[in-house]
């Protein structure tokens, strides 16, 4: 396990397995004296969700105020009772956007544990079988963080409009806009909706300029239509020198970004859904530790994943096969916001 680093009061550890982050979690959740949070896309049958069950039971027994935030649809193969035992315990239970034709389109796809506004998690992981493992030999590569310092009781209060809204009728989805740039404070924190996260033009704008650009994206999926409007857009950025690599032994799910002394860790992915539609989180952490360190799993990882070839990419697909990433993109990129907006704005 890695050892925490500090910066101006902030420590971070990274969590480079799913084994190590439900480990580490189940410890917090044991030794909770106050208050649990636990926000999540996907909270599943099995383990380690069964564990993390019991550990919320627990914590709830000893007069520890629980609340446990998941998504209607990421979780929506749970049954009705299975939360019961916590509520039984005293704990509480709230289901955002419970499945309804309106609510369908915008989730909360956020990753969030807070211990005793004292200690935080965020990252990829959701609590669900496929998360436990190394990311080689088993289970999906992904990787999260454990903080602490100041940065814990602003992400506690990202906690609390969802948490108050869930099950609640949602806002209207006026518009969907581009996100404006927006600087970073020097201390980690929380970032709503990825503002100053690379995109595609700049990816390609590095890379003209000399600058080193690395893409690290599965090379197996559980979305068969998200992998192939990324596809969509491999040859563009190629062409324009980005290095893409897909990740074979496992799926990868982690979503981290390093720009130079700049980390980005937490739930969001770079498409149009966690950009404008979703609820998501993510944390900055400008440390030359964190971006060495993330460095090291970085090159671990892609160490294990295929390159994808400039020279062959072009002509290594059927025609069938380029028509169907060009409207996988399509789908995600514009019919899936359009969808969102009209159910929003309808009156009905």
């Amino acid at each position: 396990m890695q050892t925490a680093t500090t910066m101006a009061g902030t420590s971070f550890q990274w969590l480079r397995t799913g084994d190590e982050a439900f480990s580490t979690l189940l410890a917090a959740i044991g030794g909770a004296r106050d208050s649990v949070c636990l926000e999540t896309y996907i909270f599943a049958v099995g383990e380690p969700g069964h564990s993390v069950l019991a550990a919320l039971v627990q914590a709830a027994r000893r007069g520890v105020s629980v609340r446990v935030l998941v998504d209607g649809l990421g979780s929506s193969s749970l049954d009705d009772g299975f939360f019961d035992p916590l509520r039984a315990a005293g704990g509480e239970v709230r289901v955002f956007n419970p499945l309804t034709l309106r609510r369908l389109p915008v989730r909360s796809h956020r990753k969030l544990l807070i211990v005793d506004r004292q200690t935080a998690f965020t990252g990829g992981f959701n609590v669900a079988p496929e998360y436990l493992g190394d990311g080689i030999r088993s289970g999906w590569r992904d990787i999260g963080v454990r903080l602490t310092g100041p940065v814990v009781d602003t992400l506690a209060d990202t906690f609390e409009p969802l948490w108050e809204r869930a099950g609640l009728r949602p806002p209207r989805f006026v518009r969907l806009r581009r996100r404006d740039a927006a600087a970073c404070p020097p201390e980690p924190a929380p970032m709503d909706g990825l503002r100053v996260l690379a995109l595609r033009a700049a990816l390609r704008r590095v890379a003209a300029r000399g600058g080193r650009v690395r893409i690290l994206v599965p090379g197996k999926s559980d979305v068969a239509i998200s992998q192939r409007a990324g596809r969509f857009l491999y040859g563009r950025l190629l062409r324009s020198g980005v290095e893409i690599r897909e990740y074979g032994p496992q799926v990868l799910h982690a979503k981290l970004y390093r720009v130079d002394d700049s980390v980005f860790v937490g739930s969001s992915n770079l498409d149009t859904r966690s950009l404008h539609i979703n609820h998501e989180l993510m944390v900055r952490i400008r440390h030359p530790q964190a971006a060495a360190e993330t460095a090291e799993w970085f090159d671990a990882a892609e160490a294990l994943a295929r390159p994808v070839d400039p020279a062959t990419w072009a002509r290594s697909r059927s025609w069938w096969e380029r028509i169907r990433e060009r409207w996988s993109f399509l789908v995600l990129s514009r019919i899936d916001p359009y969808v969102t907006r009209w159910l929003a704005e309808d009156p009905r």
